[in-house]
């Protein structure tokens, strides 16, 4: 499966840079900006581990369902559903429910993945679940089926729910009783009330991102002009400048993530050491020299940048 995942991460870095690269001369900053934020992901090794431990969750399972609370473009299934057409004794039916936004952009997601199904010969259902906001999303939505192990993926999406709505929406992703819910989110304090805090975790956190970027990206690179021009800048707007129902970027730590999930019920699942390993050979692939570091945290993982933790992953259960 580390192999796959490899050489389908290094065609869709490429893919996306160049994608972006085009929608940014041709003035569609939106739709840069989305493939951005994918790109973030798709180059995050914590993302990957986050599939590992659902494939290991739906061990034995016959009927699967997996709900992505931020669905894209979809480049991060691939991998996952060749996974699951090499499994021993055959591949399981699988239902994916992605939500995003806008509708039309999820229906086509939902179509060249039930493609790629095809053509691995895995048994696949897709739904979309159009939604702006993450709070307004209702069970409905999810089609939830008796007798389906369900797995729930949030990866970068939940700090954009408003701090008054997570709980109840936490609340309603637990009554559908998950097998395993991966959450992937930025290891900052982005959410501090005061101005001057939410400066200087900014001011700390982002050093160390460019930091990496200079590690890993000439000074001259468009690519990574384009990160810092379409993702970077906006997002440190936005936690700085930005207050009240204008400030989406809610950046919180994993210790404040652990309170809230165990607050509604859910409880930790240490991350397998084979998902543990496939982060390790995936940040050699794209890590720069000696400078990212890769640490465990009572079963959680976090992808750091020297000393300081930028990416925080976990898994949990009902």
């Amino acid at each position: 499966m580390v192999k796959v995942v490899e050489q389908d991460s290094g065609l869709q870095l490429v893919h996306l840079l160049l994608a972006c690269a085009d929608l940014v001369s041709k003035g569609d900053h939106p739709a840069a900006l989305r493939h951005l934020h994918l790109l973030r992901r798709v180059a995050s090794p914590l993302g990957d581990s986050m599939q590992r431990a659902i494939f290991e969750a739906f061990h034995g399972e016959d009927r699967v369902h997996v709900v992505d609370l931020d669905i894209l473009q979809g480049y991060q299934w691939p991998a996952f559903l060749q996974a699951l057409a090499a499994r021993p004794g055959g591949p399981p039916t699988l239902r994916l429910t992605g939500v995003g936004h806008p509708p039309a952009a999820v229906r086509e997601t939902g179509r060249h993945l039930a493609s790629l199904a095809a053509s691995l010969r895995v048994p696949f259902e897709f739904h979309a679940a159009a939604a702006d906001r993450l709070e307004r999303l209702r069970p409905a939505a999810l089609h939830r089926r008796v007798g389906e192990a369900l797995a729930v993926n949030a990866v970068n999406r939940l700090h954009r729910v408003p701090s008054s709505h997570l709980p109840p929406l936490l609340s309603m992703i637990r009554d559908q009783a998950p097998k395993i819910i991966t959450l992937v989110e930025q290891e900052a304090a982005h959410n501090g009330p005061y101005f001057l805090g939410r400066f200087l975790e900014a001011l700390h956190y982002y050093s160390a991102i460019f930091d990496s970027l200079d590690a890993t990206f000439p000074a001259e690179s468009t690519a990574r002009m384009k990160v810092e021009q379409c993702l970077l800048a906006p997002e440190i707007r936005n936690v700085v400048a930005c207050e009240g129902a204008e400030r989406v970027a809610r950046h919180e730590r994993l210790e404040r993530w652990r309170r809230l999930m165990e607050g509604r019920g859910f409880e930790a699942v240490p991350l397998s050491a084979a998902a543990v390993g496939q982060s390790q050979v995936l940040l050699g692939l794209y890590g720069a020299g000696d400078g990212y570091r890769l640490t465990e945290d009572s079963g959680c993982l976090l992808l750091g940048w020297q000393d300081r933790a930028i990416i925080a992953a976990s898994a949990w259960r009902c």
